[in-house]
């Protein structure tokens, strides 16, 4: 019988002392891997290959691009790379098709991809009729009220008493999808200046074209760390939503329970983590 080896993918257990270390959380952790991966037929003892027809290649619908999360030609990023990582612990192949948002539930609904990407909760998609699968979250959007730093110099305990002065940008959405905190309701965001993404909205930022941007801070710091060396005005984090999940949305629970059981050993293993480092922005995101 194959099990996880000790830092990477399932693999043969070649000494005793590689569980030495391993807590017995990420033990258990690695042999319900094994299992979910011979009840779903997938080889445990290596990697599926594009040509082997009766272990294709697992097709996963992902968004346009929107970095740190997500490049097209060719796919890498944030969520990528996650992806990528869980179903290398399963040793599955994945392959990346990109379209939009939107048209993801389609392609699934065609045959055209196994599964898609969801910011949304499974309870919201209109299925048709189909019955839908979704995975734990395996990563997250982190969003926040941010302003840049400098001749305003807005902070945390006294923004909220200016905020029908300033001027606010948010991500599309965003009066659905948060409301009633950080002092930021659902009539302000309606009426504040909508950015279509964060490359834009970091750029306004540093123009000085808006005071406050409602979005994700890992998207807009990414974008944001080339420009505070022209402007000098680090960013400030005023307030941090709880961050918002994303998912995978299968139409075969088998998929799920794999994607799930190799999720844990991912996390288990600090991969997950590691990722997580290697994307956190690097410019200063300052919170009182």
């Amino acid at each position: 019988m194959f099990v996880p080896a000790f830092g990477g993918p399932v693999g043969r257990l070649e000494s005793f002392q590689h569980f030495l270390p391993l807590s017995l959380a990420c033990f258990c952790v690695w042999l319900m891997l094994a299992q979910a991966a011979v009840a779903a037929s997938v080889p445990v003892d290596g990697a599926l290959s594009d040509g082997d027809a009766a272990h294709p290649p697992v097709r996963i619908g992902m968004p346009l691009e929107s970095p740190p999360y997500i490049y097209e030609n060719p796919s890498d990023g944030l969520d990528v790379q996650v992806i990528r990582g869980v179903f290398d612990w399963a040793y599955i192949k994945v392959v990346f098709v990109h379209a939009p948002l939107v048209r993801l539930p389609l392609l699934l609904d065609n045959g055209l991809v196994d599964g898609f990407i969801s910011f949304s909760h499974v309870s919201t998609l209109a299925d048709g009729g189909r019955h839908y699968h979704q995975t734990r979250p395996y990563s997250y959007w982190r969003n926040a009220v941010i302003a840049r730093s400098g001749e305003m110099n807005i902070s945390v305990s006294d923004w909220t008493d200016g905020i029908d002065t300033l001027r606010i940008g948010t991500f599309p959405g965003a009066d659905q999808v948060l409301n009633g905190e950080g002092g930021v309701d659902r009539r302000m965001l309606s009426q504040a200046m909508v950015i279509d993404n964060s490359q834009r909205a970091a750029r306004l930022l540093a123009r000085g074209r808006i005071d406050i941007y409602v979005g994700d801070y890992w998207s807009l710091g990414h974008f944001y760390q080339s420009m505070k060396a022209a402007t000098g005005h680090p960013l400030r984090v005023l307030y941090r939503y709880e961050p918002t999940p994303h998912w995978l949305i299968f139409d075969r629970e088998e998929l799920a329970r794999t994607f799930d059981t190799a999720l844990s050993a991912f996390e288990c293993s600090g991969a997950q983590e590691a990722l997580f480092d290697q994307y956190r922005p690097r410019t200063s995101l300052a919170q009182d």
